[in-house]
């Protein structure tokens, strides 16, 4: 789904194919002097692996380099398993949700307080949809000093801002459309499921989140440009 996820990115952020470089993190550890030829730096979710039950070593080797990244002061945007690994590295835990709960498909969510005059959240509605995919959960906060950006009944914790800026997480996708992320659901309904059969109800939930997929042009045009 590598491929999928560059072209979700591309289509969101309004970027061209040319203006995006792709790079796993399982590899390990970042190439600093690469990165610093980059504006801005994603970090994607994950349908293979996780940090409460299918770790590998090359996340151990990423999480070991998030300190020399972050002290680049790039602006940083992570979705999904990017915020599970921010808010590890800051000392939060991550989980699975309570009974194997998981969020699918497209999500109400809600405008926090914390949003307020922030440069890519501000301007959003008080509640709009989201999209989602995922088993772990932020289950304690980072321990470092955070904004809470959004939230919903099943998480206080759907969007964070950490210390000022410029770096962001979301537990839900923007980069995913209702269309790409039932792709995804497919994809992984194995993760979902236990017969790994796609689930027809869950199918129906894939609705459009148009306020959502804004989110990372606001971040390029008003953090990073």
């Amino acid at each position: 789904m590598r491929g999928q996820e560059v072209r979700c990115f591309l289509h969101t952020a309004g970027l061209e194919r040319h203006e995006l470089d792709a790079r796993n993190m399982i590899d390990g550890r970042l190439d600093l002097k690469e990165v610093e030829r980059y504006d801005a730096v994603f970090m994607g979710g994950s349908g293979s692996y996780s940090l409460s039950y299918k770790r590998c070593q090359g996340i151990e080797d990423f999480l070991a380099s998030l300190p020399d990244l972050l002290s680049m002061k790039k602006p940083l945007f992570g979705t999904c398993f990017g915020l599970h690994l921010l808010v590890e590295y800051f000392g939060g835990k991550i989980d699975k949700g309570r009974d194997g709960l998981s969020e699918i498909a497209a999500v109400d969510l809600q405008k926090a307080p914390g949003a307020e005059g922030d440069p890519v959240f501000g301007d959003l509605p008080d509640s709009f949809m989201g999209q989602m995919g995922h088993n772990d959960w932020v289950v304690e906060p980072p321990q470092t000093d955070t904004t809470v950006l959004v939230s919903n009944e099943a998480s206080p914790y759907q969007a964070l801002r950490f210390g000022d800026g410029p770096v962001y997480a979301t537990q839900f996708h923007p980069e995913l459309t209702d269309r790409t992320n039932k792709e995804r659901y497919i994809r992984y309904a194995k993760n979902y499921a236990h017969d790994g059969i796609p689930d027809p109800d869950i199918l129906n939930r894939f609705t459009p989140s148009p306020e959502c997929n804004l989110l990372l042009r606001k971040f390029l045009a008003g953090v990073v440009l």
